[in-house]
């Protein structure tokens, strides 16, 4: 990730710093993966102004996001890399065999062309790949983590992005970097890697 730091010439400007986003390959999102997104205003369904300062920014559409990875057993092409103004990180696109195309959070390492799969049998468990818990080695950096099967990614949030796997005994131990640590019983979950 490339930042910026800007140069003082205002003490607003001191020590302010932005993404330059080097990491996109795609600047278009695909049109059959979006869906609007209305801002409130801070109103509430009265019309009254809930929350102070709020309001104005910048016309934004919503991403599908595929965060189950159901399609298993299926390998899947890196289409592109695109900024996302939803979320902190970057997704990817990726075209199936089949040719369905879904959106995923993209981890670091991966770029276009690279090939992803997700399944419920031991893969390889580069960046990018799905597999549940029991088959991923001790001590790989993991995130988007499952508390039980088919729900979505919740236990590594956003504030943390990452967690490591520690052991298999039952439960199987997951430390964050937040104090508490969380324990999984069986899961899937993207392999290693942090979210880009």
């Amino acid at each position: 990730m490339a930042i910026r730091v800007y140069k003082p010439t205002t003490p607003g400007r001191r020590n302010a710093s932005v993404n330059l986003h080097v990491e996109v390959t795609k600047k278009t999102p695909e049109k059959s993966l979006l869906a609007p997104l209305h801002k409130t205003g801070a109103r509430n369904n009265q019309g009254k102004i809930t929350i102070l300062g709020r309001g104005g920014g910048h016309k934004r559409r919503y991403r599908k996001i595929d965060f189950k990875r159901r399609k298993d057993d299926m390998p899947a092409t890196i289409i592109g890399i695109e900024y996302d103004p939803n979320r902190s990180c970057h997704i990817a696109l990726l075209r199936y065999e089949d040719g369905t195309l879904r959106y995923i959070p993209a981890p670091k390492a991966v770029t276009d062309g690279d090939v992803l799969m997700s399944s419920d049998s031991a893969i390889e468990p580069s960046p990018g790949n799905c597999m549940p818990l029991k088959y991923i080695p001790t001590g790989l950096t993991v995130h988007s983590l499952e508390l039980q099967p088919g729900k979505y990614f919740t236990a590594a949030p956003p504030r943390a992005t990452l967690a490591f796997l520690t052991g298999f005994q039952a439960p199987t131990a997951i430390d964050t970097p937040t104090p508490q640590a969380t324990c999984l019983i069986r899961t899937r979950m993207v392999a290693p890697r942090l979210p880009g």
